[in-house]
């Protein structure tokens, strides 16, 4: 559910923001889906955005 959210904004031009790509992260994190959180990951850096400390405790719940 929150991937195809995610991906509607981007359909829709509402430009992702480091609060949406966190959350994206955190749901895979939860999921147990760790490569997807690592993609998700790279793909918030790829888009020039700069993670925060929320950021990094969401991939870090992936390998816990």
């Amino acid at each position: 559910m929150a991937l195809k959210m995610f991906n509607e904004m981007k359909t829709q031009k509402c430009k992702p923001n480091i609060c949406t790509y966190t959350a994206l992260v955190n749901a895979f994190a939860r999921s147990g889906l760790c490569e997807k959180a690592e993609e998700v990951f790279e793909e918030l850096q790829e888009a020039g955005l700069e993670p925060d400390v929320y950021t990094y405790n969401a991939l870090m719940e992936a390998y816990r």
